[in-house]
């Protein structure tokens, strides 16, 4: 036996025929708390930046490309001797360091009238709901100051800021987002703002600062080295000046000299000149190898689309807010009615196997009884 639930849709409108006017009463109360919250949220504008970086493979990982691709798996850790590959870049975009960086950026409001760095817009040029300022009155921040610092933790590399600063900072990660599609690596950067330039002049700031940042990283090495072979470059080129001077000045005062002695020192200063040069010219060899090396390992980024200040805001959807809202109030509404009237706006049909089998014999007869007579005829 089988218990089928149809509901009622008759009972179920003689329910809301009942309490109309308190199902009015609810539809507009809820309406005008929709439409305040929905009018008391800021506008938010968003701008989008796509990048595409270059990717660097060895040649297994050159060999397997296709491989991957068609079973739809990714190599990319295996492929490239970046340890920071694109998969990592939302992490990098989501550190103190980073995030801190973005507060001397120079933002201008689309109206220009506020032209002033970003930590500055954000305290002073942004709106917040009313609630925001009511709670920060009612429940005002303890430790609005930064903590003071001192001599055991001056010497290390750590970031120190007050529950304020904390708040802030967390905010500016929640408005930039950094996706990456693991097929293409392309690169996806947002940023929300309250003012469309802003969010624009934003998410470009980021995208050029990540680039800055991965660059700095994958030529850290090659840099090292360039610093380095450029010290013994200049070091070498010192040495080989004095050993040209020591040589030059000994043969300019001993012209008329024939001694052996001073053939035998003579070729010796010009043995430590040659040896200077020879080494100079290793390194100055080595300081051209090092300069290209940087090069080659200053990676290229493609945009594929640049930073656009929008036009229309993506938020608040007050429409989306207010219809929402009507149909849950509808929806509390007569859940609030069913449970005080108890009406039953539920049918139960019982359907057993039984009754089942008669009906699907008696089609199987008629069908039978059909198909004899078509034959008769």
């Amino acid at each position: 036996m089988q218990a089928l639930h149809i509901i009622d849709i008759r009972s179920c409108w003689k329910l809301v025929k009942r309490h109309l006017k308190f199902f009015i009463v609810v539809e507009i109360i809820v309406g005008i708390i929709a439409l305040i919250y929905g009018f008391s949220i800021p506008r938010t504008y968003q701008s989008t930046v796509k990048l595409a970086p270059e990717t660097v493979n060895n040649e297994f990982g050159g060999s397997l490309s296709s491989l991957s691709s068609m079973i739809g798996m990714k190599l990319g850790s295996m492929s490239s001797d970046d340890a920071i590959n694109p998969e990592l870049y939302p992490d990098v975009k989501s550190s103190p360091d980073f995030l801190l960086g973005l507060y001397d950026i120079q933002v201008t409001t689309a109206d220009g009238s506020v032209t002033t760095d970003y930590k500055t817009y954000l305290r002073e040029h942004c709106k917040a709901p009313w609630w925001d300022a009511l709670r920060a009155k009612i429940f005002p921040p303890k430790d609005n100051r930064m903590v003071s610092s001192n001599s055991a933790t001056d010497s290390l590399k750590v970031i120190r800021m007050s529950r304020r600063e904390y708040m802030m900072l967390r905010g500016v990660d929640l408005s930039i987002s950094c996706d990456v599609d693991k097929k293409t690596d392309v690169i996806t950067i947002s940023a929300i703002d309250q003012d469309p330039l802003v969010a624009a002049i934003l998410v470009d700031s980021v995208s050029a600062r990540l680039q800055e940042f991965i660059t700095l990283y994958r030529t850290q090495k090659a840099r090292n080295d360039l610093e380095y072979f450029a010290k013994c470059y200049a070091d070498a080129d010192k040495a080989y000046q004095r050993a040209a001077e020591a040589y030059a000045a000994y043969a300019d005062a001993h012209q008329e000299i024939s001694l052996e002695s001073y053939q035998v020192k003579r070729d010796n200063l010009e043995n430590e000149m040659q040896l200077a040069f020879n080494v100079k010219s290793e390194y100055a060899t080595k300081y051209e190898l090092a300069k290209a090396k940087v090069m080659e390992r200053t990676p290229v980024y493609t945009v594929v689309q640049a930073a656009m200040v929008p036009v229309k805001h993506i938020a608040p959807r007050r429409s989306i807010m207010l219809l929402m809202a009507l149909v849950f109030g509808a929806l509390g509404a007569f859940v609030w009615c069913y449970r005080k009237d108890n009406v039953k706006v539920f049918r139960t049909n019982l359907l057993t196997n039984d009754a089942g089998k008669a009906d699907a014999t008696e089609a199987k007869a008629e069908r039978n009884e059909t198909t004899d007579n078509t034959e008769k005829d």
